[in-house]
């Protein structure tokens, strides 16, 4: 008897370890951490702890008014059932990159609203929010703009700007857009375009192909890209006009 009920005290303990319920942050930015802490609990993978630990350094660093810019974006990720990985861990990581980084010149401002109307739209699911997260992070982190165990598309300078209209989008101009995929490699130079987020593609609107690694010069053989786009989950593209 004395056995089980230790075994269901250590269950209990290991279950209370992992997460707390936290249904909403409280508006005192002094409580944010803790609570995120205990909302966290032993979610995260090793991997992640150090981005965990760097992002709280981050918001004691921040003002009243960013750390109150957090809270709300926290509590509106609850409401949609975000959870501490993949979601609140991403977000966590564009932060840093937004404001340890120094990128908040890429557009700041039009990316939180954009994000904030993804999360107040009643068709955003749960799937899109963490792939609009894992864009922004990597794109921030890396000039990655997609990548998965087969293929990763990247630009070669960090020439990007979020936009916010009806929707959100990351406005590029004049960059090399290079594909990598096991031994291939496609790369489109002065490119400019934006990506759509959700559909996953590039839709550009110039830029110029070569074929220098096939031994010919540029200067001899080249092809300017009018319309074309970009289907981020292949390794090609197709242009209206050439």
């Amino acid at each position: 008897m004395k056995r089980t009920l230790l075994i269901w005290i250590l269950i209990s303990l290991v279950v209370s370890a992992k997460a707390q319920t936290i249904r909403e942050f409280s508006s005192d930015t002094g409580l944010y951490v803790s609570e995120l802490r205990a909302f966290t609990g032993t979610y995260l993978e090793t991997s992640e702890i150090p981005d965990f630990e760097r992002f709280v350094r981050m918001y004691d660093s921040i003002s009243y008014d960013q750390r109150m810019e957090i809270i709300g974006v926290s509590n509106q990720m609850l409401d949609r059932k975000c959870r501490p990985r993949p979601h609140f861990i991403a977000y966590q990581r564009v932060m840093i990159q937004f404001f340890f980084e120094g990128k908040t010149s890429h557009g700041y401002e039009e990316w939180l609203e954009g994000y904030l109307k993804i999360l107040n739209s009643e068709s955003t699911t749960i799937g899109s929010i963490a792939q609009w997260l894992s864009l922004t992070s990597s794109l921030l982190e890396e000039n990655i703009f997609y990548s998965s165990n087969t293929i990763t598309w990247k630009v070669s300078t960090p020439s990007f700007q979020f936009q916010t209209d009806e929707s959100m989008r990351v406005q590029f101009e004049d960059v090399t857009v290079a594909c990598y995929s096991g031994r291939d490699f496609i790369q489109i130079l002065n490119a400019t375009g934006y990506i759509d987020p959700f559909t996953l593609e590039w839709i550009g609107t110039r830029g110029i192909v070569t074929w220098e690694r096939t031994g010919m010069p540029d200067s001899e053989m080249h092809a300017n890209l009018g319309n074309f786009k970009i289907n981020l989950k292949t390794p090609g593209y197709t242009a209206d006009t050439v």
